[in-house]
């Protein structure tokens, strides 16, 4: 049993409630920890919490369910400050900034309170803390300090009727008076400060406020945060005012959720797990692959109609991508994920080379056949001016035979219209680095290929291409594309800046990829040396097959007719009546949040693909599970949890797109304290090295900019060779 979990399991059989939190961290791991602030976890929750997560620190929770408030100190006036005011007999807890003082709650719900004092806060009602033996980002561990003499936790203080100090007496004061005083003005505040403090634009500190007013217990009205956010603006872009530096850096991450392997369909998650287990990657990437692959042989073949009566129809191709670090196994997990479609693609190839070989004999059996009824032709002719030729004269022609495609890695849009007119049921295209794909269509020039990958999220719009030397009237269809690859953090979060700063990519190409994920890297690696599960391997290739040769008849999919009554557009279930309530019920949820103003109008779009992509992910997994029919209510509830789920990683991947490279300022950080560095240096000195995340000129001057203005470095305008001013940088004083 790990020194965590022991603490852990100790702490729940006093009567407490703990929560897991990030490995060296703050954060929950947890999608919601608001059942764990009415209720102490089990031994076995505790327990299965660090199985998934086995070097996460611990959270206690604060307020009535644990019995305990908090008192955090973490500076040296708020320190003599308690001297004077807090009683003496409790426990202590050493933090990386300061100190805990722990006392009874009394049966009284003790409110979060923020800046009682300098540096003074109280965890209470909602709250939670982290505790010993956890580890802090120094690398320091949290210890507990207990009084000479103290007999256990039943003998902890009460907690003191604290008077908050008058405002004046803060290091900072505002110009206005929050609209509902309390802990989530108090949060929202000080997250706006800590980000317009250090140079972000409005716009940016309104998206990540938003997102960590999501994570609050009772989050405050959309208006109300940004009342917040426009006053501190006002305060320190007009007035100037700043505060004592350094700063602590933000936190580079919202939480997300973990992913559940009951996500998957039940006949590929064996397979899926496997793959996991043996290549010890986020289980997140090889789901995303996996889920793409199954929208793209299910393709056009059929629809879903998610209301009851009207004709409007999904088509279920996709978009995932996968964020995550070099090294953490992106392609590898993508290309293991791919193998069934690469499988059927073998396969069709192969019968397109016996196709087409049999193609040659007949074309040279075509081409002898014309040459002897022109013979014919000839001397009937010959014999008869007036002779109809035109029965001799018919030959027999065979097409050439068209190959079946499923997946394309670099093609132009051109070269794709050709595919899809040859492939109408849709394909996928697969790049391992999606963002070089996204800024090549940003160029102007490839306007029309941008247009053409928008057009084919949708999968049922019709296009023809009309170009010179290619043709004329090149008629598809249907443009049905499915998109799937993978990129690093640094790289996604810069595109998605600019994105929503309204750049070439605010279209909202980049909302498309609904199966978006960022997950936390997982625990500690583990060797894992065994032979696949070719059982599992076996039964997801006969899923896949199964899809790839599916007739929409079969499993009881209706039609439209047109005028004259054939068959038109294409095939479609619905959802069975249960299914349908469910999926009203999350539709409604939706579009009030939609037309309401609690959404940033980045995340507002991306959500709003969840129009298409809930009904899509139902269908895809009722179809994997051999659903004939309506769609299941199982399926359905299975889709809704994908939704859930997604939405977090969303909210993670738009808010580190809204702040500047705080991985960088770090990394910069940390090459200073190791002594890579003089004391004066230059961004060339930093870039020119070669460190891994740093040889990116533009990424290092961010990195350098944010350190400047949390305070942490002075940047210094010099005269350079040829007149020129260099800047240069170094310490602002700051010890260690």
């Amino acid at each position: 049993m790990s020194k965590r979990l022991d603490a852990a399991l100790e702490y729940v059989e006093h009567g407490f409630s703990v929560i897991p939190l990030q490995p060296k961290g703050k954060t929950p791991l947890l999608p919601s920890w608001a059942e764990y602030q009415k209720r102490p976890p089990t031994a076995e929750e505790v327990s299965a919490w660090f199985e998934q997560w086995p070097d996460a620190n611990i959270g206690l929770v604060t307020g009535a369910v644990s019995g305990i408030a908090v008192v955090d100190i973490d500076s040296d006036e708020g320190a003599k400050w308690a001297d004077k005011n807090l009683p003496k007999s409790s426990v202590y807890q050493q933090t990386g900034k300061g100190y805990h003082i722990f006392y009874k709650a009394n049966g009284t719900a003790i409110q979060n309170k923020v800046g009682i004092a300098p540096g003074v806060d109280v965890r209470g009602e909602g709250g939670y803390i982290v505790i010993a033996p956890s580890i802090h980002p120094s690398d320091a561990e949290y210890k507990l300090i207990f009084p000479e003499g103290f007999d256990g936790w039943a003998d902890l203080a009460d907690f003191p009727k604290i008077q908050k100090q008058k405002q004046e007496q803060h290091k900072r004061t505002l110009d206005f008076e929050p609209v509902e005083p309390g802990l989530r003005n108090s949060t929202i505040t000080r997250i706006a400060g800590k980000y317009i403090w250090r140079g972000l634009d409005r716009d940016a500190v309104l998206l990540l406020c938003h997102g960590y007013n999501t994570t609050l217990r009772e989050p405050l009205p959309a208006k109300e945060v940004e009342t917040i956010v426009d006053s501190i603006w006002h305060k320190d872009k007009v007035s100037g005012e700043k505060t004592k530096c350094p700063e602590p850096l933000p936190d580079e991450l919202l939480p997300v959720a973990a992913f559940d392997y009951d996500l998957l369909p039940d006949s590929l998650r064996p397979w899926v797990k496997d793959i996991c287990e043996r290549m010890q990657c986020p289980p997140d990437f090889v789901a995303v692959g996996v889920m793409v692959c199954l929208a793209t042989v299910i393709g056009r073949k059929v629809g879903i109609r998610p209301q009851s009566r009207t004709d409007w129809t999904v088509i279920p191709n996709c978009w995932g991508l996968i964020i995550g670090r070099p090294g953490i196994l992106k392609s590898p997990a993508l290309e293991a994920a791919l193998e069934p479609l690469k499988r059927l693609s073998a396969i069709a190839n192969k019968h397109h080379q016996e196709a087409m070989a049999e193609y040659r004999k007949t074309q040279v059996i075509t081409k002898l056949k014309a040459e002897a009824a022109e013979k014919a032709a000839r001397k009937q002719l010959a014999e008869n001016p007036d002779a109809d030729l035109s029965e001799v004269l018919t030959v027999d022609e065979v097409d050439v035979p068209v190959q079946k495609r499923y997946l394309s890695n670099d093609p132009t849009p051109a070269s794709l219209g050709a595919l899809l007119i040859e492939n109408p049921k849709g394909l996928l295209v697969h790049r391992d680095e999606i963002v070089s794909l996204l800024k090549s269509l940003d160029r102007e020039e490839n306007a029309e290929g941008r247009g053409f990958y928008l057009t084919g999220w949708n999968g049922d719009s019709a296009y023809t291409i009309d170009r010179i030397g290619r043709g004329l009237n090149l008629y598809i269809e249907a443009v049905c594309i499915s998109l799937l690859g993978g990129t690093q953090p640094g790289r996604i979060a810069e595109y998605i800046r600019h994105a929503i700063k309204g750049g070439a990519g605010d279209d909202g190409l980049i909302q498309r990829f609904g199966i978006g994920v960022w997950p936390d890297n997982g625990g500690a690696w583990k060797d894992v040396d065994r032979w696949p599960d070719n059982g599992a391997k076996n039964q997801a290739y006969k899923v896949f097959d199964y899809l790839d040769k599916l007739a929409p008849a079969t499993i009881h999919a209706q039609q439209d007719t047109d005028i004259d009554g054939n068959p038109e557009g294409v095939p479609y279930l619905r959802f069975a009546p249960e299914a349908l309530g469910l999926f009203l019920e999350w539709r409604i949820d939706l579009e009030n949040r939609l037309r309401g103003d609690d959404l940033h109008p980045a995340l507002e779009s991306h959500f709003s693909k969840y129009r298409k992509l809930i009904p899509a992910l139902a269908l895809i997994i009722h179809l994997a599970e051999g659903g004939t029919g309506p769609v299941s209510r199982a399926a359905t509830l299975r889709a809704l949890a994908w939704g859930e789920y997604l939405e977090t990683h969303a909210r993670r991947i738009y808010s580190a797109g809204a702040q500047p490279t705080v991985a960088t300022a770090k990394m910069i950080l940390k090459k200073i304290r190791q002594g890579h560095l003089a004391e004066s240096f230059s961004s060339r000195d930093i870039w020119r090295k070669g460190w891994a995340g740093l040889s990116d000129r533009e990424h290092v001057a961010e990195g350098l900019r944010m350190l400047v203005e949390y305070g942490w470095l002075v940047e210094e305008r010099v005269e350079g060779t040829g007149g020129r001013p260099a800047t240069r940088y170094s310490k602002t004083g700051w010890q260690e």
